[in-house]
């Protein structure tokens, strides 16, 4: 698909114009919601023994209760309540060519498992006794709420992600060159996924990057490919499915 059909195919999905600010404000605060507000929230919490007492009755610290509620529920509320006209109209979209569409999008599910396996082989070799922080992170939150944190991976994360990732970064930059948009938009999905640990110190972690840029890379595909932006978010569920379920 070719820039111009890209610009199109986002004036037609969500009528830019006098909405285009709209948006904007809308994209930036989902990145509010899903970065910042849970460390705020969590910080104004922890200055109270009373929710501090509260939360220490429970199996799981209630930072991470706290932050999964305020990162994944409230952000996706918001997501639907600014977005949801828009991936509507992209599902409308996907489904003209559905049978093209479904085999795109299953085409570039196959290439990253294959990718990613090659991935894991190379992390495996530089360090062989290196584990992925993000995973097991999510493994011992699934262990303690399974069913609440299923939710999260298979339906609200892929959904939140692809607001901020493919629609508020790839698709910009897509505009002023499509090769600088799949390197940067990969990165730093890549690198969103291992910052936490990084930011606490545990640099090693940089290398599990190498785990995420083949679906990352999928991702921005899927949606230049298919011209719709369901066809991102559909990739992003099936592949943490597999991820949670696999």
């Amino acid at each position: 698909m070719s820039k111009k059909e890209i610009k199109v195919l986002d004036q037609v999905n969500i009528r830019y114009g006098p909405f285009e600010k709209w948006y904007t404000w809308a994209w930036l605060l989902t990145i509010f919601f899903y970065f910042l507000f849970p460390n705020i929230v969590s910080i104004v919490i922890s200055l109270s023994p009373t929710a501090i007492a509260l939360f220490s009755n429970l199996n799981i610290s209630w930072y991470i209760l706290l932050s999964i509620v305020v990162q994944y529920y409230i952000t996706f509320i918001f997501v639907i309540a600014c977005f949801g006209k828009y991936i509507w109209r992209s599902i409308v979209v996907f489904h003209k060519k559905f049978f093209p569409n479904i085999g795109k999008t299953f085409l570039l599910y196959v290439a990253a498992l294959i990718g990613a396996n090659i991935a894991g082989r190379i992390i495996y070799f530089l360090s062989p006794r290196q584990e992925n922080s993000n995973e097991n992170s999510i493994d011992n939150i699934m262990s303690v709420l399974p069913v609440f944190m299923a939710i999260v991976t298979t339906v609200l994360a892929p959904v939140c992600e692809e607001v901020i990732f493919r629609w508020g970064i790839f698709r910009p930059l897509y505009r002023r060159s499509p090769a600088f948009a799949h390197i940067f938009t990969a990165l730093l999905f890549a690198f969103v996924h291992v910052m936490g640990a990084v930011f606490g110190g545990d640099y090693i972690q940089l290398i599990n990057m190498l785990a995420y840029l083949p679906v990352a890379f999928a991702l921005s595909f899927a949606y230049e490919w298919t011209g719709s932006f369901w066809a991102p978010i559909l990739l992003h569920m099936a592949w943490n499915t597999m991820a949670t379920f696999g």
